[in-house]
């Protein structure tokens, strides 16, 4: 697979079909543990969703990371500089080990204010405290899984990744009640096993993506010498990277704000709202690949010098996911009551959650939008706008339009859902005019 020589439309498809059924997985494996959750209770459930703000700081660390070693490993190939390449990946990975460390102790300490800040208490904050301070002493099994394949997406290969994700579904689904219950002499760790059969099953991906990496191509002038702390390049990674990692991180801020808000009108409302998110990750994961794919091609051509081909993608990638989210939305809209109640048979939860979606449905294309936009920028070395995108869409916008809709207008929750689909839509419309922009900048 050439991404500097190739028919585009033919090397979306082949990054972005297997990128998507690896997500699409991904999800389902998230699904699994929302409806193991449920079983127990909807205090499980309730705190489930309240660990998807921190668990999600874990996942940023690991994407920003990831994206910015992909758009490195990405110029340095498309330059035809595949020993630069090979030492990008190297110092990736010695860069995500030490910052997922440091981010797990700061995880720990602040856990339990963060869940009561979002309103948690009772059998709802002692589920959520269980299921994070597991997560917390695994984060760096799952940061490195995603720094480790930056070198596999740079080089257009999306299949590893997806074929890693198809066995860990699979495999979840009988670790999941085992950890959880018990049997034999394995002990019932709870909620609790529900992380342990992430952390486990991620240890054996990361172990399998290394092998993977370490026979590819990009690999081919690796030295033990490349494993000696290198500032200059570990400093250009983090330059590259840490922008989208903030961006993600702020996405948890964002999410945390938002359960704030909806923690006020009670534990079901929480649970609703991360179970519908559930679903929502779902419907978008067809166009995700999409992302993937625009930023490794846009990356090699950028550093080959093909500036037509980079315009031709995004075009292209754009009209897919239009193409596949409008239909998502009308899916989403009409059949969102059937999806929730495969989470639980709570009527308060289905229908809270049923309203978000339905809301939800007009936002979708908006998210594609968004997120093409973005990674296109990252494969153009602008990871900086992300930054402040995100900090307005995630936390400066909330904020401000939270106290009016849902205070002063009192509109409840409806307030926080149509709140959020105004910001998404107006952080997309700003981003594609400043990619049209930095078009006319970067590709003369």
């Amino acid at each position: 697979m050439k991404l500097t020589q190739d028919h585009i439309p033919d090397l979306i498809w082949k990054i972005a079909v297997p990128a998507s059924v690896g997500m699409f997985f991904q999800t389902m494996y998230n699904l699994v543990d929302t409806y193991f959750a449920g079983q127990i209770s909807a205090d499980a459930l309730a705190g489930l969703s309240m660990s998807f703000a921190p668990f999600l700081l874990v996942i940023s660390l690991g994407i920003g990371i990831n994206q910015g070693a992909n758009a490195l490993i990405s110029n340095a190939l498309g330059a035809g500089s595949t020993r630069k390449a090979s030492l990008y990946q190297v110092q990736a990975i010695g860069l995500a080990f030490l910052s997922s460390i440091a981010l797990s102790f700061v995880g720990w300490q602040y856990s339990e204010e963060i869940f009561r800040i979002m309103g948690g208490e009772g059998e709802a904050l002692s589920n959520g405290l269980e299921y994070i301070s597991a997560i917390w002493k695994g984060a760096w099994v799952m940061v490195l899984v995603s720094v480790a394949n930056s070198g596999l997406l740079a080089q257009g290969n999306t299949k590893i990744n997806r074929n890693a994700l198809v066995v860990g579904f699979f495999v979840n689904i009988g670790l999941d009640p085992l950890l959880m219950y018990g049997w034999g002499p394995i002990p019932a760790f709870g909620i609790a096993g529900i992380a342990w059969a992430t952390i486990v099953i991620q240890f054996f991906v990361l172990l399998y993506i290394l092998w993977k990496l370490i026979k590819s191509p990009l690999m081919k002038y690796f030295s033990k010498g490349d494993c000696r702390p290198n500032w200059k390049i570990a400093g250009e990674i983090a330059h590259q990277g840490f922008p989208a990692s903030l961006n993600m991180m702020m996405v948890s801020v964002g999410i945390f704000i938002i359960t704030s808000y909806v923690g006020r009108f009670g534990t079901e409302a929480i649970a609703a709202f991360g179970s519908a998110m559930r679903i929502e990750q779902i419907v978008l994961l067809p166009a995700i690949g999409l992302n993937f794919s625009a930023l490794s091609i846009t990356g090699q051509n950028f550093g080959a010098g093909f500036f037509k081909r980079i315009k031709e993608v995004y075009k292209i990638s754009m009209a897919y996911g239009a193409g596949l989210m409008i239909p998502g939305g009308v899916l989403v809209y009409f059949a969102s009551p059937y999806m929730m109640g495969i989470f639980t048979d709570n009527q308060e939860v289905i229908r809270i959650g049923v309203e978000y979606l339905r809301v939800d449905a007009f936002v979708l294309p908006a998210y594609i939008i968004l997120f093409l936009s973005l990674s296109v920028l990252q494969g153009l070395k602008r990871p900086l706008y992300g930054v402040f995108v995100t900090l307005a869409r995630q936390i400066a916008a909330p904020l401000s339009i939270f106290p009016i809709t849902v205070g002063m207008m009192g509109l409840g929750m409806y307030g926080i859902w149509w709140g959020i689909a105004g910001i998404v839509w107006t952080a997309a419309l700003v981003t594609v005019s400043y990619t049209m922009w930095a078009f006319s900048k970067d590709l003369k």
